[in-house]
C-alpha cells in the first residue's frame, strides 16, 4: 500500500522536564518522509515548563497543540492528548525519542497492509559518553526492544480500550499494549525506527529511576517472570542448606573434624557467586545483547558487571514487592 499526505496522523508527546530535547526532536519530525496533521504536547506544570512551552511556540513547520496539566504520570497524558486529537491515527512519542526519517511512513504502510489496529515499535538505545555506554552495556546493549513510543494506533481503538493507566508511573505502556493486544488484532513492527536518547547521566540518577521505576511496575500485571523466580526462591534455599551444612555434618557441636566438614563455606560459596555473576553481568549478558567484544576489554567489563549488581539491588525491593503483590491479587481471585 502507498502512503501519502492524505493519511492524517497526531502525534502525542506527554511532557514532564526534558526541554532540552524538544529541538531535537523537531528536527527529527520535520524529516519525516510522511508529515503528521498536528503535534499534541500534554505539559505538566513543574519544573521548566515554561521553558519548553516556549520551545514548542517557536516551531512553525507543524500545527502544534499544548495542553497544560498538574503533575500526571505519563498514561494520563497520553489519554488527554489522544482525547483532544483531531484526527484517527495516533502515533505516541516521548521527548527522549527520536524517530527515523521513514517512522512514520513505515508504521502507517504496516498498519494497513496489515488491518492491524495498533502496530508498535522497535526501538534501540544511543549513548554519547562512557558513563552511558557502560550503563547501555549493561541494560540494553546493541539490541533492539519494542516499546510504545514510535507505535501508532486507530483513535477509535485506543478509546475502546480505556486507554492507559493514570495511577502509575512506570509499566503503564506495556500493561496497555499487552490488553490492546488481547483485545485488538494488530502486529508488531520488525524494523528499528527509534531511538532513545535518555539514559540516566550519573549514578544517583541511574538509582533514582530504578528505585522508582521497579516499585511502579509492582502495581501492574507485567514482568512476571522477573517478579516470580523459581531460581530465587532455589538460590535462597540453597544458601539456607549452606549455611546450615556443618551444623547438620557435625550435629550441634560445631565438630572441624568430622568427615564432612568443609571450612570457610560460606566465604567460598559467595566468592564464586560473585565471580560467575560478575561473569554474567560483565560479559555474558553484555555480549548476548550484542555489545561490542573490544569494548568490554580489557577492564570495562567490571565496570559493566558493577553498574549491572547495583541495578539489580536497587530494583530487588520493587521486584520482591511485585511479586507479593501480585500473589496477594491471585489468592484474592481465587477466593472470589
Amino acid at each position: 500500500m502507498k502512503v501519502n499526505s492524505d493519511f492524517n496522523v497526531s502525534i502525542v508527546i506527554p511532557l514532564l522536564n526534558g526541554s532540552q530535547y524538544i529541538s531535537d526532536l523537531f528536527g527529527s519530525i520535520r524529516k519525516q518522509t510522511l508529515k503528521p496533521k498536528e503535534i499534541i504536547f500534554v505539559i505538566s506544570k513543574i519544573g521548566n515548563w515554561e521553558l519548553a512551552a516556549n520551545k514548542i511556540k517557536k516551531e512553525k513547520n507543524f500545527i502544534t497543540k499544548i495542553i497544560f496539566s498538574d503533575p500526571v504520570f505519563p498514561g494520563a497524558a497520553r489519554n488527554l492528548g489522544v482525547n483532544n486529537a483531531e484526527h484517527d491515527l495516533i502515533a505516541f512519542l516521548d521527548v527522549r525519542t527520536l524517530p527515523t526519517e521513514d517512522w512514520l511512513e513505515q508504521m502507517v504502510k504496516k498498519l494497513y497492509d496489515d488491518s492491524s489496529a495498533l502496530v508498535t515499535s522497535k526501538m534501540i538505545c544511543s549513548s554519547n559518553t562512557f558513563f552511558h555506554h557502560l550503563l547501555k552495556a549493561a541494560t540494553y546493549g546493541e539490541r533492539s526492544v519494542e516499546c510504545l513510543p514510535g507505535s501508532v494506533v486507530k483513535k477509535s481503538f485506543f478509546i475502546s480500550s480505556n486507554g492507559f493507566l493514570e495511577h502509575v508511573r512506570a509499566g503503564e505502556d506495556w500493561e496497555w499494549i499487552n490488553r490492546f493486544f488481547k483485545q485488538n488484532k494488530s502486529s508488531k513492527q520488525q524494523k528499528i525506527v527509534i531511538n532513545y536518547h535518555g539514559l540516566p547521566d550519573t549514578i544517583s540518577q541511574l538509582i533514582n529511576k530504578w528505585f522508582i521505576y521497579s516499585f511502579e511496575n509492582s502495581k501492574v500485571s507485567i514482568l512476571l517472570k522477573e517478579k516470580f523466580s523459581y531460581m530465587g526462591l532455589a538460590f535462597i534455599l540453597f544458601s539456607i542448606l549452606l549455611y546450615r551444612w556443618n551444623h547438620i555434618v557435625s550435629g550441634e557441636v560445631w565438630n572441624e573434624d568430622a568427615f564432612l566438614f568443609i571450612p570457610n563455606l560460606n566465604k567460598i560459596f559467595w566468592s564464586i557467586f560473585l565471580f560467575c555473576y560478575f561473569l554474567y553481568r560483565g560479559i555474558f549478558k553484555p555480549l548476548s545483547n550484542k555489545v561490542n567484544i573490544q569494548f568490554l576489554f580489557p577492564g570495562s567489563w567490571v565496570l559493566v558487571g558493577i553498574i549491572g549488581l547495583l541495578i539489580d539491588l536497587v530494583k530487588a525491593p520493587g521486584r520482591i514487592h511485585g511479586s507479593i503483590m501480585h500473589l496477594y491479587t491471585f489468592i484474592n481471585k481465587e477466593r472470589q
